[in-house]
């Protein structure tokens, strides 16, 4: 049975056809300050990649702004990284660096074993959709040929990932979005977000810069990476359509342009 509790309909954040605004809910260059962008230089000015947020915020930046994530030299990693004796902080560090490199590297992870992902989204299905939704995104960003069928799931379940949310837990919805616009292209026109949502999604933003504590670097290179990363979140979820491909990695294509409203031309952005 499915525990609806604390769930609302997803069409209750649905921008009607008559309301839609002339500009993008969220684009990196209008949206993100001037102290994030510096942030961000920070990150690639005193990591190496052998530290550990320096993949998470090149895969961040890259989403972002590829003009800007075009002025470094990311290498790809050593295969110590993967070694088994690897010293992770827990497996979700290792899942974001994954990611990360996957974004960063398309193509990388084109051996990825998708049976364990596979077997995680069955299990996950029976209400906990956080979970599955964020191992669906897991799958698709490693393997993206993978489709719905491969995962042997009820047509009707769609029903379910398209229908609810959790309007509780804010941070996960711009994420929940774009996994749902990778899997589904085809219908991401139906998940467009009312701009009274946006305001809680950007006001999300604001507070992880609010808390952010310089204190010790650690803490600010944690607080930098989850203000990239929930930016490059939202940019994702503003895009029109998420495809991704193991030649090309993730596009997003926007069909007005990022800055101005002047062309009509689609706007695919090739990471």
């Amino acid at each position: 049975m499915i525990d609806r509790k604390g769930l609302i309909s997803i069409h209750k954040l649905i921008l009607p056809e008559a309301e839609k605004p002339s500009s993008l809910p969220f684009v990196p260059e209008r949206d993100m300050t001037r102290e994030d962008w510096d942030n961000i230089d920070f990150i690639f000015e005193n990591f190496s990649p052998s530290d550990g947020y320096f993949y998470k915020v090149a895969g961040c930046l890259k989403i972002l702004s590829p003009e800007r994530f075009s002025k470094y030299s990311v290498p790809e990693p050593s295969d110590m990284m993967w070694d088994p004796l690897f010293e992770w902080g827990d497996d979700l560090e290792k899942d974001e660096t994954e990611e990360a490199v996957a974004i960063l590297f398309p193509g990388y992870f084109k051996n990825f074993d998708t049976k364990e992902s596979i077997e995680n989204i069955k299990k996950f299905q029976i209400g906990n959709y956080r979970l599955m939704l964020d191992e669906m995104w897991k799958l698709k960003i490693r393997k993206p040929e993978i489709v719905w069928k491969d995962l042997e799931l009820s047509n009707k379940f769609l029903d379910v990932l398209f229908g609810y949310i959790d309007s509780s837990d804010i941070e996960s919805i711009p994420k929940y979005i774009a996994t749902l616009k990778a899997w589904f292209p085809q219908k991401a026109n139906e998940i467009k977000v009312n701009p009274r949502y946006w305001k809680r999604l950007k006001a999300n933003l604001q507070f992880f810069r609010d808390n952010r504590d310089p204190s010790y670097i650690s803490v600010l290179s944690f607080d930098i990476y989850n203000i990239s990363k929930y930016a490059s979140e939202l940019t994702m979820a503003a895009a029109d359509r998420i495809e991704i491909t193991q030649e090309n990695g993730i596009e997003l294509i926007f069909n007005k342009p990022l800055i101005s409203d002047i062309t009509p031309l689609p706007e695919t952005r090739r990471f």
